[in-house]
């Protein structure tokens, strides 16, 4: 492994950690914390978001992959190393044109949302709710802004869960299948009445056992030995899957 790869891997975990920080605070917001916990929280989340993303679009990263593509040019493609690089450029490309201010309040407003969702819900009162998922929208739109002209404003967005997917692909998948969807539905009239055989199946899966410790403790100790390249995808404004 030469120096650069080595320091590009050490930056990406820096980041991966920043996030895992962000995400066990996030699980811990929407499980144990008390609610009055929830500003100061939202609070700490974006600054997370904003560290995490401002350490991942440094010029630095660049200038690393600048000085590594060629060097790695001849590598199988497949392998993890040229997995990363490719990815790594794919993303950093992209989050070098999303504002560290964005990041920053798309956080802060997602997480306060939590806490009003939460509290909408358990009253039906959609209302409390919905200034926070107006926002929400708003800076969705805000964000696809940032990679215009396009052809559909979720281009920007689908693209960070099937990069390369348009809207329009979708669109034309969807238009195919729905006629296929309307069949299937009248199959399915009367499956659920109360006498079908399917209803009285029992399930035969052996209950879940609790993580055991050892295996916990192994799983962290992997993770931090080696990042997988898949850690590049992950960022705190969306829930994106790694296709190299």
């Amino acid at each position: 492994m030469t120096d650069a790869l080595r320091d590009l891997k050490n930056v990406l975990g820096e980041v991966a950690d920043l996030r895992a920080a962000n995400s066990v605070l996030s699980w811990d917001e929407q499980t144990y914390m008390p609610p009055g916990g929830a500003p100061g929280r939202a609070i700490v989340l974006s600054t997370l978001s904003r560290l995490a993303h401002e350490r991942f679009v440094d010029d630095r990263i660049g200038e690393v992959l600048d000085h590594l593509e060629p060097e790695m040019s001849g590598a199988d493609p497949d392998s993890d190393d040229a997995c990363l690089l490719r990815v790594t450029r794919r993303v950093y490309e992209k989050d070098r044109q999303v504002p560290s201010q964005w990041v920053a309040e798309f956080s802060l407003e997602t997480s306060l949302a939590q806490q009003d969702w939460q509290k909408a819900r358990a009253t039906a009162d959609f209302a409390l709710f919905r200034p926070h998922l107006e926002r929400i929208v708003e800076l969705r739109r805000q964000y696809a802004g940032f990679f215009a002209p396009y052809d559909s404003v979720y281009d920007p967005l689908l693209d960070d869960f099937e990069p390369g997917m348009k809207t329009a692909a979708v669109r034309a998948i969807f238009d195919a299948l729905r006629p296929q969807q309307g069949l299937r539905r009248e199959e399915t009239v009367g499956l659920w009445d109360g006498d079908h055989p399917a209803l009285r199946l029992r399930s035969r899966a052996r209950p879940a056992r609790p993580l055991g410790p050892s295996v916990h403790d192994r799983f962290l100790d992997r993770r931090r030995s080696h990042h997988h390249p898949a850690q590049a995808e992950v960022s705190s404004h969306r829930n994106a899957r790694v296709v190299p």
